[in-house]
């Protein structure tokens, strides 16, 4: 294996996240090789697995990143929204999470890349993912958002929203938006304290 010197690894590593961000996104997991990523990170296949055990540690990294983008941008758009009442709160937070899907591919994978990514990576890295999660909700409540169940319920509640809604095909665009604006309400109704 090639050695590399502290400053060329970091570069490296920085080129394959960036790089496996872009082709994940546009390709899916399942059509990107490794061989895909570390040629455009311009390194060798075997220099790969000197910064990643797999793609799939790759992607969850990756993620990561975006989860991060995306938490961010949310903390701007609650802090400019923060008089709003928790409910509505929550519900406009919730649809503009999801209006923001097509921005960060990575946190919303499809059931096949779910299931290549609990097969081929340990269950603490999932774990923390999920963790991720239920932290950002925890950060609400200094918004004022209090949730009426536990937080790891809320988390699931939000993580399978996201999931189904982009999903959903409904020829109506104008029919769509009304239905999930309905489902968005109703689920900030239930979960969120009044």
């Amino acid at each position: 294996m090639t050695n590399f010197t502290k400053t060329e690894r970091w570069k490296i590593r920085e080129a394959l996240l960036k790089e496996g961000e872009r082709l994940f996104s546009e390709h899916g997991l399942k059509k990107v090789a490794v061989e895909d990523v570390a040629h455009a990170a311009g390194i060798s296949k075997g220099a790969f697995y000197g910064f990643f055990a797999n793609k799939e540690q790759l992607y969850m990294e990756a993620a990561e990143i975006q989860k991060m983008r995306l938490r961010l941008e949310a903390e701007a758009f609650l802090n400019r929204n923060r008089r709003l009442p928790p409910q509505e709160l929550a519900g406009r937070l919730i649809g503009w999470m999801l209006a923001q899907a097509d921005f960060y591919p990575l946190l919303r994978p499809d059931g096949e890349t779910r299931r290549r990514l609990n097969s081929r990576l340990p269950p603490s890295v999932a774990g923390a993912h999920l963790r991720g999660d239920e932290e950002g909700l925890r950060r609400l409540e200094r918004y004022g958002i209090r949730f009426t169940c536990n937080i790891e319920v809320a988390a699931r509640v939000v993580r399978w929203l996201a999931a189904a809604l982009p999903e959903w095909e409904e020829p109506d665009g104008e029919l769509r938006r009304a239905a999930a604006e309905q489902i968005i309400t109703g689920i900030a109704e239930k979960l969120v304290e009044g």
